[in-house]
């Protein structure tokens, strides 16, 4: 540090909005200040209202289970379940979890299991992405978490290949839990 200029820390320069010499830090890329219109000296674009969507989609949840202890069921996960239009359950969901869905709550099984029928993959992507489009609260509810051999990256990515809002809500794993 020299004696001619003082130490100020960088916070203060950063947030006062000056060099160590109290000229405005944008004069030194711009040669002008910011303001409220301007960001580095470019003037903003108008703001524009926006269009209000006229094709509005539901939303779906890829919602882990759990390993079968409805204790283990995180609060979102029960949340999301109590408020869902409809579920479309896993074989390996705990039944007892059903019980948290709101009575009116279309509940459809579509799991898999190995050497009983089970529902196609392609025809569990075109139901969630159907009640999407119908506007609905959607939950792909799965055995222990949805992407640990749940086909949830899958799901997500067909869903939002169409436009439909996906979100995950993680489930612990019969592997964590027994750790």
């Amino acid at each position: 540090m020299s004696a001619d200029r003082p130490f100020i820390p960088f916070c203060e320069v950063a947030f006062s909005g000056q060099d160590t010499q109290g000229s405005p830090l944008s004069s030194r890329f711009t040669g002008q200040p910011f303001s409220a219109a301007s960001v580095n000296g470019l003037t903003r674009a108008p703001e524009k209202p926006q269009p209000i969507p006229t094709k509005k989609t539901g939303k779906v949840w890829l919602v882990g289970a759990g390993p079968g202890d409805t204790e283990l069921l995180t609060l979102k996960a029960a949340r999301i379940i109590a408020e869902a239009d409809i579920l479309f359950v896993d074989d390996l969901v705990n039944q007892d979890i059903l019980k948290l869905a709101a009575p009116q709550t279309d509940i459809r099984f579509v799991g898999k299991r190995g050497g009983r029928c089970s529902t196609p993959q392609d025809d569990i992507n075109r139901q969630l992405a159907a009640a999407a489009l119908s506007c609905l609260s959607v939950v792909r509810l799965k055995g222990g978490d949805p992407f640990i051999f749940g086909r949830g990256g899958e799901e997500m990515a067909f869903l939002q290949s169409l436009g439909i809002a996906v979100e995950a809500v993680n489930g612990l794993t019969s592997g964590l839990v027994a750790a």
